[in-house]
């Protein structure tokens, strides 16, 4: 038996090719599609990393440190898990931008907001919409692929990802050092917060404009407003009931 040769977690970092050039996939939505993903894990692998200087800064300690990891990678798990059933009239795409722009919007509101619980609830519900995004934004790529090409554009996909999640969570940490606490007072108004908080404001607000365009570049249903899509879907769909007409003519061609 052939001894398998050691595999570089990098593999497969650079886009598969095709016969005419670069693979941008059926609707040339590859590249923003792996993008998306990436930059969704790298927000989670940066949450992480701070978890542990935004449960010191929250007066927690390691029982802490430990709920806010397991809130935001079960999180994950869960809207992996439960990505397929999210609003199954939306369109895959405009629901990709939408996890995207939740997930930046909880981290956001994870910085922002004091209180242990809270926060712990929050990160849970960053999670899942990290989860949500990364098999819808998976799925879309085994749609804009031939099946043939699945294997290598997955291998891309994986190993950006990985680039990425390192990337979050050394970098991170570093930021949350540079920015440091800092305390605003206006009266009785008082702004307080540490590194790590800061950090995960960041983060989340840098998802927001990747899911703008994300909903601009690969949207497949432009003529039609997102709002009445979203309410639509909240709904459950709102497709006429078939009914059979009272009169007509049937024609049978042979």
């Amino acid at each position: 038996t052939r001894t398998p040769r050691a595999r570089s977690p990098l593999e497969g970092l650079r886009r598969p090719r095709t016969g005419t050039g670069v693979d941008n996939g059926r609707t040339g939505a590859i590249p923003l599609l792996v993008l998306a993903c990436a930059a969704v894990a790298a927000a989670i692998a940066a949450a992480v990393a701070v978890s542990v200087l935004q449960a010191k800064d929250m007066g927690g300690g390691p029982v802490t440190y430990g709920l806010l990891v397991l809130a935001l990678t079960g999180g994950v798990v869960i809207g992996i898990r439960t990505a397929p059933s999210v609003l199954p009239p939306l369109s895959r795409r405009r629901l990709l931008s939408l996890a995207i722009a939740f997930t930046g919007i909880a981290l956001l509101a994870a910085g922002l907001v004091p209180d242990v619980t809270t926060v712990l609830l929050i990160a849970g519900l960053a999670g899942i919409g990290a989860g949500v995004a990364a098999n819808t934004g998976h799925a879309l790529l085994d749609q804009e692929t031939e099946e043939y090409r699945r294997a290598r554009t997955t291998e891309h996909l994986h190993a950006v990802v990985r680039v990425s999640v390192a990337l979050g969570a050394l970098l991170a940490p570093v930021v949350a050092a540079a920015i440091g606490p800092h305390r605003l007072e206006n009266g009785k108004f008082v702004f307080a917060h540490g590194g790590a908080a800061f950090t995960l404001m960041l983060v989340g607000a840098l998802l927001l404009p990747v899911a703008a365009l994300v909903l601009a570049k690969v949207d497949d249903r432009s003529g039609v407003p997102l709002r009445h899509d979203l309410l639509d879907a909240l709904r459950g769909g709102d497709d006429p009931v078939q009914k059979s007409t009272a009169n007509g003519f049937f024609i049978d061609m042979e």
